[in-house]
């Protein structure tokens, strides 16, 4: 990473948005819509603002750019996360246990595959539901996962797992 603080400070703040996970399914439907600068059913948002100034400006329409401000609640992960992810140097390694590979309906582990079941977030903030399958079980469980550095890693909240954008998917 390059700037270790600024990722610190990242997790610090995502880990605030949600509950401990003590087993059991929670529903986190929000009772009405988020308001600015919370993600919907998790609290404060994970993203760090600045002065305030960018915060304040509106922003650019366009086609071209996600809008990676607004809180988003679905069926699918955006864009800007999917990718195949993996620790650093373990691109390459078709076995390697920390490869992540993110699709907009589908994450799939190093043994098994989750098809998502809900996607919210703000920002870089990824809260993902997913109904998982491996080794003959099945589960649903929530993850937290975050950009960092300009999108080129991923930062599991609940291990504090920093995976690193492969050049290739798959």
């Amino acid at each position: 990473m390059r700037n270790p603080v600024a990722c610190a400070a990242f997790l610090w703040l995502l880990a605030a948005c949600s509950a401990p996970d003590d087993g059991r399914m929670q529903d986190t439907a929000p009772s009405a819509a988020p308001a600015r600068g919370q993600v919907a059913g998790n609290g404060p948002a994970a993203a760090a603002q600045g002065d305030g100034a960018a915060a304040d400006a509106p922003a650019a329409p366009g086609p071209v750019a996600e809008m990676r401000d607004e809180p988003f609640d679905g069926a699918t992960i955006p864009a800007r996360f999917h990718g195949l992810y993996a620790a650093q140097g373990a691109c390459e390694s078709s076995g390697e246990t920390s490869r992540l590979l993110i699709a907009a309906d589908a994450v799939g582990f190093h043994e098994s595959r989750g098809r998502v079941l809900r996607a919210r977030g703000e920002g870089d903030a990824l809260v993902v539901t997913l109904a998982l399958a491996g080794e003959g079980e099945t589960w649903e469980r929530d993850y937290r996962f975050g950009l960092a550095d300009g999108g080129q890693g991923l930062v599991d909240a609940d291990s504090g797992l920093v995976r690193l954008r492969c050049a290739k998917a798959g």
